[in-house]
């Protein structure tokens, strides 16, 4: 989805809630300045009506403000991969190649590394969260679809029907949901999409390289990892 992000038209993003509640659980708010996210499960039976509902209180790992960084698959500055750099020019300099520059058909010509190991200095694309909400997986909606990413490549005379795609991959179908469910599979494996998850719906705008980077982007991921750790499903809170 990098090729999105640079071309402007990726602006949501979907993860996973972690831990997950309970299947029959519903969302309830985000609360404390949208640092946790509420859900409740109504647990009352005819022979215990009063009971309390149980409440699952799961920390969000990023919030509204975050910058967020970006890892592509890359090649060190020396390898100049699909790049400008011609070392027999004196005033060409080196710099980081991306996989995402290459044509398709150039990609298995190099040595990509795996952007996990992308060290921050090589980073271009840098996101600032604007807004966050939970919802189902599947709740998601054919615009919110295309601010995932989904583009459509061609449409029938009849400007009716359309072809969608995943940039950059062999992932299409007729609608941008449907594109964008075959992405999540492909992501989290076959029938993760059945399951029908809640996930955090990060929306975003790409901003310029901040002055503080890269402490600013390390503030967020000590947030998430944080996030991770501390979020807790609890019985009985009122």
């Amino acid at each position: 989805m990098v090729q999105a992000l640079l071309a402007g038209t990726k602006t949501q993003t979907r993860r996973l809630v972690k831990p997950q509640p309970e299947s029959e659980a519903k969302f309830s708010a985000l609360i404390v300045d949208q640092s946790h996210a509420r859900f409740w499960i109504d647990n009352r039976t005819l022979s215990d009506p009063a009971a309390d509902p149980m409440i699952a209180d799961v920390k969000v790992p990023y919030q509204i403000g975050d910058v967020l960084w970006v890892r592509e698959t890359f090649l060190d500055a020396e390898d100049y991969a699909c790049s400008d750099y011609d070392p027999e020019d004196p005033e060409s300099e080196p710099r980081f190649s991306y996989r995402a520059d290459c044509p398709k058909d150039q990609w298995s010509v190099y040595h990509w590394k795996p952007s996990l190991f992308m060290p921050a200095e090589a980073a271009r694309i840098f996101l600032k969260v604007t807004s966050i909400r939970v919802e189902r997986l599947q709740d998601i909606s054919e615009a919110d679809a295309i601010a995932e990413g989904i583009t459509v490549v061609d449409k029938l005379n009849d400007g009716t029907h359309y072809h969608y795609e995943v940039a950059g991959s062999d992932i299409y179908s007729i609608s941008p949901a449907t594109t964008y469910q075959k992405l999540w599979e492909k992501i989290n494996g076959n029938g993760s999409w059945d399951e029908n998850p809640f996930v955090w719906v990060y929306e975003f705008e790409r901003i310029e390289k901040p002055n503080n980077f890269p402490d600013v982007g390390k503030i967020a991921e000590k947030r998430a990892k944080t996030a991770k750790i501390g979020s807790k499903i609890a019985k009985n809170v009122n």
